[in-house]
């Protein structure tokens, strides 16, 4: 029978928050190339003429012959005049290169009179000069110590950046909007109007780029409007020139202007942030551009949030792009993304998809094959009152009698027993003459088995039909039920012959679903075989289908299956697919309310073990056999008379050779489940010590004290009790029962201690690691991680008043310092413009995040040995996103996502702040490059 439907409702909403985001709403999205502030300027320092010239000196003698390491200048927010003159001559009249003559040019800025000033002319000349690519805004903005307003806007109209790119305009506008224009007095912001009324007009795009903006921070709405209405129709359709353009027309003042300028100059969607802005300006009327920008992407990150800038509108308007995305979309994730926006609203759809169906074209036909289908899912009583008001073409397009009824096949299923009911209605409905491919030979796979009953031919082929219509969003009725009532094994078995099938006709792209079958049907046995080819896939060019392997294991969806998936995103070689599970593990999480640490605690499956170690129970028939697992959760088989087997022993005469296969195959998994939940949990273990996570008491007893297979890997370390300081107050280990013991063996408690983690033997005095250490060798309990044998590492008395570690003196391999750093959890620092800059790590515990910057980028997809340079090791406040600082500041600082703030840091906490674990962990990372 046909799927009974809720009832579907007619909604106009936008399932997005956008308040606040009327106006110019690119402007906190976007901002992703300097700070963000506002206020006083800070105070200037005194001019040190002498400092200043020390460290020129010195980064003049870091820098090669023929590249001065500009990036490593630390300019001042604020200078006295005399100091602003001195950084305009550095950046100005610099040799670019020669060590020599810089150090000359050096030489004589120690005696330059830096008291007289240079004219604007001078000024204009100066900037003009400086390479294109330089960072100069810094130093433009020192100026503002010592111009006037209408001279400072004329040195930064006339600056080469203004049609250098839109990188260095938005640098440039931002410092303005940012720290300039609000500092100004009432007379001083009077000026700067004035300034830029009577100059916007006389400026051609680009140059009045850099105007347009400063009329935005203005308020100078008439000017901008003047501006924008100058340009000729189609002017940004090229996506080059529209570069850095959408602040100024996503700014104008009300929202019809908006769209009449934003249509007629044909300005794209360039970004996500964009579609956001151009939602939030024009709500259903503007939804077509956005399509337009799904479409154009085709694929990527980029592609999927613009779909689900569409899917966040739940009105008819969007339903009729939705199909347009799902028929027209490069990938099958997008295609999917769409799909499941038009499933969550069927009555939208109805109502926006009937105007389309008259029409010609791929559309049209997809319209009408989606109504005709919702007929058939049970939403007919609601079709029928939206073509009361329909034209009579519709209507006879649409009516029950015109829809296409499925093809009931009439051959009589035969068995030696009728099939149950359900399923017998089951394989009725979802009959079909779907072809099935050449090489699926249904005739030649593995039995189903339904309640004891081994399915025929013609059932087994309607099976695999069901599978072809299935996605992993919507299973076909027959597929969903026989996931709730078939025999678990057997489909087991059934969908990986067939995706192993398919992986031997070369994958055809077309029959991906046999690799979606695992997900509905595959179960723990899948889960097992397909993560390591998950793991391996993105290196042998599939990338893809490493992506669908992960969303099959989200749609398993079981413990063992989400372990997996965790431990993905822990650790993989494929970055890229490694984010993809970091953020599926976070949606799972956040879903139910948990971090992903603590998700990770949740869904560790037991297998069947008790807290005494006993497992599953394999039954032979006349014979049965008991599984243990040791402490090291290594398993071993006993039979009835509690004899120890090396494995699970062959059928003999008398054994059920069904019974016999069924506990081998069942063997085979569970040996496999087993060695992964101990390499997953004993590396979470391990970071968990290294950053410092701490454990509630309750959470504590509940998922690692009573947990039956994560408790033998926690009785071989070392636990302590921290107080609200995170200061550790007391030391024990757990015993095989689950007591808390100390180092006399004496009863330990947790009443009254508020956090429980693993020290690190830092932590520890050294007459307390060598009583624990002896503790846990007379037990003979070996750690499944280096804990109290762990080597560690400080500074020296030198050292340690810095802000910085010592880099390696030395260049070191560019692929052996990223897998040795990857392989210990740091993550990438990506450069904007592609390529790994730098790599981060987090301390949970002492609340800071280290982070590496690299001299050269280390460009992704061009695995490349080469030396690279390690240019700065630091430590920032807080536990960071890794966020890529511009190409201008890479090397003098580094930038932080701090929940929704970015923040620039720099130098780095002093060195002394920094817990001696955290600096112990991370030299020990970075030892033996």
């Amino acid at each position: 029978m046909p799927r009974r439907a809720t009832t579907p409702q007619i909604t106009r909403s936008i399932t997005m928050d956008l308040a606040g985001k009327r106006g110019p709403v690119w402007d906190q999205p976007l901002e992703i190339y300097g700070q963000t502030q506002s206020g006083p300027w800070p105070p200037a320092q005194p001019f040190q003429r002498n400092r200043l010239l020390k460290h020129l000196r010195k980064v003049n003698e870091e820098s090669d012959p023929h590249f001065f390491y500009w990036f490593n200048l630390i300019v001042p927010e604020a200078a006295t005049p005399e100091e602003a003159r001195f950084w305009f001559q550095v950046y100005a009249h610099m040799p670019r290169a020669g060590k020599g003559d810089r150090a000359a040019f050096i030489d004589r800025l120690s005696e330059m009179d830096l008291s007289e000033k240079p004219s604007l002319d001078e000024m204009i000349a100066g900037f003009r000069k400086v390479e294109e690519g330089l960072f100069t805004v810094p130093v433009l903005s020192l100026q503002a110590s010592w111009l006037s307003p209408g001279e400072m806007l004329q040195l930064v109209h006339a600056h080469g950046y203004v049609t250098a790119g839109w990188i260095h305009l938005l640098s440039l506008y931002r410092w303005l909007r940012n720290r300039y224009l609000p500092n100004l007095s009432a007379t001083e912001r009077e000026l700067a109007c004035a300034w830029v009324q009577e100059n916007l007009p006389r400026t051609d795009w680009p140059a009045s780029q850099l105007m347009a903006y400063c009329a935005m921070s203005l308020n100078l709405n008439e000017s901008l409007l003047q501006c924008v209405q100058a340009l000729p129709d189609g002017f940004f359709e090229s996506s080059e020139r529209a570069l850095g353009a959408h602040p100024i027309l996503f700014s104008l003042a009300t929202p019809e202007d908006v769209e009449r300028e934003v249509r007629r100059l044909r300005l794209p969607l360039l970004c996500p942030e964009h579609g956001i802005a151009w939602l939030a300006w024009t709500e259903y009327r503007g939804l077509d551009l956005i399509r337009d920008a799904v479409i154009r992407e085709g694929k990527g990150y980029y592609a999927e949030k613009f779909t689900e800038t569409l899917a966040a509108v739940r009105a008819p308007e969007a339903t009729p792009y939705l199909l347009d995305i799902k028929l027209n979309s490069k990938t099958q994730a997008i295609a999917r993304k769409a799909q499941s926006a038009l499933d969550a609203q069927p009555g939208n759809a109805i109502v926006g998809l009937l105007p389309l169906v008259t029409q010609k074209g791929k559309l049209a036909e997809a319209a009408l094959q989606f109504l005709r289908d919702a007929r058939l899912r049970g939403l007919g009583e609601f079709l029928d009152q939206q073509l009361q008001s329909a034209s009579p073409a519709v209507v006879a397009l649409l009516s029950a009698s015109a829809t296409n009824a499925p093809v009931w096949s009439q051959a009589p299923i035969r068995d030696s027993e009728p099939l149950p009911e359900w399923l017998a209605e089951a394989l009725k409905e979802a009959a079909s003459r779907k072809q099935i491919p050449e090489w699926v030979l249904p005739a030649t796979l593995p039995s189903v088995q339904v309640e004891g009953k081994v399915l025929p031919g013609a059932a087994v082929e309607t099976i695999v039909r069901a599978l072809m219509a299935s996605t992993l969003e919507a299973p076909t009725p027959l597929v969903r039920l026989l996931a709730e009532k078939g025999d678990r094994a057997t489909l087991a078995n059934f969908v990986w012959a067939l995706f192993e099938r398919w992986l031997d006709a070369t994958a055809p792209s077309k029959d991906r679903w046999a690799l979606l079958a695992l997900g509905h049907l595959g179960g723990d046995m899948a889960v097992a075989q397909l993560t390591p080819l998950i793991r391996v896939w993105p290196g042998e060019s599939q990338h893809q289908r490493a992506v669908v392997g992960l969303d099959v294991l989200r749609t398993i969806g079981t413990d063992a299956a989400l372990q997996a998936l965790n431990g993905l995103a822990q650790k993989l070689k494929f970055k890229a697919l490694q984010a993809r599970a970091v953020a599926m593990m976070d949606a799972i999480a956040a879903g139910r309310g948990l971090s992903r640490e603590q998700l990770g605690d949740r869904i560790v499956p037991d297998l069947g073990f008790t807290q005494n170690g006993e497992g599953p129970t394999f039954d032979y028939g006349p014979r049965k056999f008991t599984v243990v697992v040791s402490g090291e959760l290594d398993c071993q088989v006993r039979n009835e008379s509690g004899r120890a087997l090396k494995d699970l022993p062959a059928a003999a005469a008398g054994d059920d050779s069904a019974r016999v296969s069924a506990a081998q195959a069942e063997w085979k998994l569970l040996k496999k489940q087993l060695r992964e939940i101990k390499k997953i949990q004993g590396e979470r273990l391990e970071q968990a010590m290294v950053v410092g996570r701490r454990w509630s008491p309750e959470d504590f007893m509940t998922f690692l004290v009573r947990h039956p297979l994560v408790a033998r890997l926690a009785q071989r370390l070392l636990w302590a009790g921290y107080n609200s300081a995170g200061k550790p107050v007391c030391f024990f280990r757990l015993t095989g029962e689950g007591s808390l013991v100390d180092a006399e063996g004496h009863p330990a408690t947790l009443e009254g201690i508020p956090r429980v983690g693993l020290p690190h033997p830092l932590q520890l005095s050294a007459e307390e690691k060598k009583t624990w250490t002896q503790v846990f060798a007379s037990n003979k309990l070996e750690s499944p991680f280096p804990q109290l044998t762990r080597e560690t590492y400080t500074l020296t008395p030198t050292e340690v008043k810095g802000s910085s570690l010592s880099p390696p003196s030395a260049n070191v391999p560019g692929m052996g310092l990223r897998t040795r750093l990857e392989g210990n959890e740091w993550r990438r620092i990506l450069h904007d413009q592609g390529g790994i800059v730098g790599f981060n790590k987090p301390f949970v515990a002492a609340d800071v995040t280290a982070v590496v910057l690299l001299h050269d980028c280390l460009v992704l997809g061009y695995p490349s040995n080469d030396a690279v340079g390690i240019a700065r090791i630091l430590f920032v406040p807080g536990v960071n996103e890794p966020y890529n600082s511009d190409s201008g500041n890479l090397y003098k600082c580094t930038y932080v996502r701090q929940g929704d703030k970015i923040v620039e840091v720099d130098p780095g906490l002093p060195l002394a702040q920094i817990d001696p674990v955290v600096l112990s962990e991370v030299l020990r990372d970075l030892s033996n490059l």
